[in-house]
């Protein structure tokens, strides 16, 4: 008796190897289908081209979403005005010096020390900014390291 053959639905092996195989129904391409997981996708339109003779578009922009340019906060300094707050900074600079100076006889606690400290920084700052040429960084700073040793001193 004849084996049989395991998949008695399966198609015969053409008979002819060479043949093309039987021309099968063709089933339609796979759509994807969107999850819940996955985005769907947006097509993009094209704008068209604007022709390069017209000017760009005005484009309205509410609640102060448009860009203004940075106002300039300290107007710039007169030279005569530069000359007096380096003067300033420098007379402060000064004093300060000497202040810190009478201040090193002292015993001082660990928050005075600190304030010495802060002192140091707003000189060295007032220094650096005398260097660069910003005369009224300077000035600030060096008129806050004197008032600084100033209380120190009256303490």
């Amino acid at each position: 008796m004849p084996a049989a053959p395991a998949n008695p639905q399966a198609p015969a092996a053409p008979a002819n190897p060479q043949a093309p195989p039987a021309k099968q129904k063709a089933s339609p391409p796979q759509a994807k289908t969107n999850t819940a997981s996955a985005s769907p996708i947006r097509k993009r339109r094209k704008r068209p081209a604007r022709p390069p003779d017209t000017p760009p578009q005005k484009v309205v922009v509410r609640e102060g979403g448009a860009r203004e340019p940075a106002a300039q906060i300290a107007p710039g300094l007169t030279p005569e005005e530069a000359t007096r707050e380096r003067r300033n900074a420098e007379r402060w600079l000064g004093s300060t010096d000497d202040q810190l100076k009478q201040l090193a006889d002292r015993t001082l606690n660990p928050q005075k020390r600190e304030t010495v400290g802060q002192i140091h920084n707003y000189m060295d700052g007032a220094r650096s900014a005398l260097k660069e040429g910003d005369v009224r960084r300077a000035s600030t700073l060096a008129q806050k390291a004197h008032l600084l040793s100033e209380d120190l001193l009256k303490h």
